[in-house]
C-alpha cells in the first residue's frame, strides 16, 4: 500500500498531540531541530497513524522505511532474491533495536 500524504491540518493536530516533541528523543523545535510528521505504519494519513520524529531519527527512519518498502514490493512481484535480502536487513534492525519506531511485519 502506498503511502497517503498528510494533510497541513493533520500533521499540526499530530505535532500538537506530541506537543512538538520528537517520539525517540523528546526534542522540540526549541532545542534547535526540524521536526516532522510521519507515519508509524505506513499507508493511511491518519491522525493515529502518525508521529513527529526530530531531523535525526526523520533521516535514520528513512533507510528502515526504504528496506520496508523494498520488502513489501519483492514480495509483490515475487521477487524471492531480493525479499530475502529486505527480510535480513530488517531483522538485523530488530536484533540491534534500531529503529523500533518504525513497525514492519514479516507475512
Amino acid at each position: 500500500m502506498e503511502k497517503e500524504a498528510f494533510t497541513p491540518e493533520q500533521e499540526q493536530q499530530i505535532k500538537e498531540r506530541y506537543d512538538w516533541a520528537c517520539a525517540v528523543c523528546g526534542r522540540k523545535p526549541e532545542h534547535g531541530i526540524e521536526v516532522f510528521v510521519r507515519h508509524i505504519l505506513g499507508g493511511q494519513a491518519t491522525l493515529t497513524n502518525g508521529q513527529v520524529l526530530c531531523e535525526d531519527h526523520n533521516h535514520e527512519g528513512l533507510f528502515k522505511d526504504f528496506f520496508v518498502g523494498l520488502h513489501g514490493s519483492s514480495k509483490e512481484l515475487g521477487d524471492e532474491k531480493t525479499e530475502n535480502f529486505a527480510k535480513a536487513v530488517l531483522k538485523t534492525y530488530e536484533k540491534h533495536d534500531v529503529n523500533g519506531h518504525i513497525e514492519w511485519k514479516e507475512d
